[in-house]
């Protein structure tokens, strides 16, 4: 089932995201021979981000019409829509020095540049729950698409099978 190209977005994930930043420092002096901890610099930032998950349309899914009425569909991967987003409407920022350190400010803004790669990391973490709710979406697709090329096409049961799944756990009989 070759398509044009584009994205099919068929999950959103919320989640409520917590990033940290610290930093210690220790003052040697006279050659080293005495050290004073000088404390430690935390920052926080919290957020609400938003991950979106798609199909790459342009990717050949193999779909197979069985005689015992299952349409079997073999999707591209599921992948996240890079940049996340988040809602800087929610956003907690938080930051301490130790008792002789000045570098809070610097420590939460070095921590604020982490926030698009931290993100785009964390994505990952959220997968399997896009497969789960976004199943049901792409299910619907090709069901449409069933009625409207396959002249009995509501009878078919639709199986989503994404690539890394274990079909035994999506379909007995397989």
């Amino acid at each position: 089932m070759p398509t044009n190209g584009g994205q099919f977005e068929i999950a959103t994930v919320t989640s409520r995201e917590t990033l940290e930043r610290e930093s210690s420092g220790k003052y040697r002096f006279l050659d080293g021979l005495f050290e004073v901890d000088l404390g430690t610099t935390y920052s926080r930032i919290r957020f609400t981000a938003v991950y979106r998950y798609h199909l790459k349309m342009a990717k050949v899914w193999m779909l197979e019409l069985r005689a015992d009425k299952k349409c079997i569909v073999h999707t591209s991967s599921v992948d996240p829509t890079l940049p996340v987003a988040f809602d800087t409407t929610t956003l907690e920022r938080f930051t301490t020095s130790g008792w002789a350190r000045f570098d809070k400010h610097e420590n939460l803004e070095a921590l604020e540049r982490t926030v698009t790669p931290a993100l785009a990391a964390m994505s990952r973490n959220h997968l399997e729950l896009a497969k789960q709710v976004g199943r049901p979406v792409v299910e619907k697709w090709v069901r449409d698409w069933l009625l409207k090329y396959e002249k009995d096409g509501d009878s078919y049961e639709v199986i989503i099978v994404f690539p890394g799944d274990k079909l035994g756990a999506i379909v007995r009989d397989f």
